[in-house]
C-alpha cells in the first residue's frame, strides 16, 4: 500500500521517494548516444552536423539503433555546441585572427603560413609545400577580388 511517500510492504516500512524508481534503460541508451554525438562534434567542429549524427548512428549496434534520438531532436543541440568550437565570423578585415586548431592540419603541423589583415591575404601551407615553391622560377595564382560599391557614388 502506498500512503504518501510511505510505502508498506508485509508490515514493513520503507521512505521511497517519488523519483526512486528504475532508470530506463533505453532513456540512458538515447542519452549516452547524444553525448557521443555532441563528443563528436567538439572532436571536429568542421563536420557538419549532419554528418556528426550520422557518423555516429552508423556506430551504434544493430541491437541499440532503436535508441538512436531523431536528428531533428538533437539538432539545435549539436548546433550549439558546434558554435562554442566555431571561431565567430569576423565584421571587416582588421577582425580576422586565426587562432588555435584552425593554424594547423589535423595532424597537428602548421598550415596557417601568413595573415596580412592590412593586404587582407590569407595562406595556407605546409612547409614542403613553401619549399616546393620557393625552388619555382615562375608561380601562377589565382586570387579573388572582391570590389565593395561606393552606394553613396549612386545617389
Amino acid at each position: 500500500m502506498f500512503f504518501g511517500g510511505l510505502h508498506v510492504i508485509s508490515k514493513k516500512q520503507s521512505m521511497i521517494g517519488q523519483h526512486d524508481h528504475p532508470e530506463d534503460q533505453d532513456l540512458i541508451l538515447s542519452a549516452d548516444i547524444k553525448r557521443q554525438m555532441t563528443a563528436a562534434v567538439a572532436d571536429n567542429p568542421t563536420l557538419t552536423i549532419r554528418e556528426a549524427y550520422e557518423d555516429v548512428a552508423h556506430q551504434i549496434p544493430p541491437a541499440e539503433r532503436d535508441n538512436i534520438p531523431t536528428y531533428d531532436s538533437v539538432r539545435s543541440s549539436l548546433d550549439r555546441t558546434r558554435r562554442r568550437y566555431m571561431p565567430e565570423i569576423p565584421a571587416s578585415i582588421n577582425d580576422v585572427d586565426i587562432r588555435g586548431r584552425w593554424r594547423v592540419t589535423v595532424d597537428g603541423n602548421l598550415f596557417l603560413s601568413k595573415l596580412d589583415n592590412g593586404w587582407g591575404i590569407v595562406v595556407f601551407a605546409r612547409h614542403k609545400h613553401s619549399a616546393v615553391l620557393g625552388q619555382c622560377n615562375d608561380i601562377y595564382i589565382d586570387i579573388w577580388f572582391i570590389q565593395q560599391i561606393d552606394y553613396s557614388i549612386l545617389q
